[in-house]
């Protein structure tokens, strides 16, 4: 296997995952940071429930629909993908929260409240955003090109949904996208050469 490219964002995704983790680490969140989560979180009142239908296309009820989408449309392959990457971008990024134990932004900073009900765990890295930017890598290479842009745009909203929302902090989710993009380009990496292990 031949260093390209590829492996070279991986590693930048990787040190980015890891600088946020350790800055994340300290359970605290500094006034630049709390800057843009504001300018985020202080946007008018009436796109809650816009923020809340956008957040909703990165939880595991999408992936449901998603995957229940494919097999009637007979992409069992990417059916299967889809299933096999939410359940390793939830997971890694469960042990991630335990680990870091950061706190999510409505319990650090004064006068900020979550938007969203139901919710609990800690905040780094952004399950929502790990979840998005690694099924749309995934998605870029099944789908038509036409796509790509419209995956770019799913996992921005999404990602700014979260903070809107009060329930992460723009650290949280660069971890997110870091560990998602992390995932799914080791997966399509390690997959062919899985399967011609296997074959032999």
């Amino acid at each position: 296997m031949k260093f390209n490219k590829k492996h070279i964002k991986i590693l930048i995704a990787a040190g980015l995952l890891l600088l946020t983790a350790f800055i994340a680490s300290n359970h605290k969140i500094s006034t630049l940071e709390e800057t843009v989560f504001r300018f985020i979180y202080d946007w008018p009142a009436w796109l809650k429930n816009i923020m809340l239908i956008i957040t909703f296309t990165g939880s595991s009820w999408m992936v449901v629909l998603l995957t229940v989408y494919f097999f009637a449309k007979t992409r069992i392959k990417l059916a299967f993908l889809t299933i096999v990457i939410s359940l390793i971008s939830y997971s890694s990024s469960e042990i991630i929260k335990i680990i870091i134990g950061r706190p999510r932004p409505f319990k650090i900073l004064a006068n900020v409240h979550t938007r969203e009900m139901f919710i609990t765990g800690n905040g780094f890295p952004s399950g929502h955003t790990t979840l998005v930017v690694a099924l749309g890598l995934l998605f870029a290479n099944f789908l038509p090109d036409k796509f790509k842009v419209l995956l770019i745009i799913w996992a921005v909203l999404v990602a700014v949904s979260r903070i809107y929302l009060g329930v992460h902090a723009p650290l949280d989710i660069l971890g997110g996208a870091s560990l998602g993009y992390i995932i799914t380009s080791l997966f399509l990496i390690f997959l062919p050469l899985a399967n011609k292990k296997f074959k032999k």
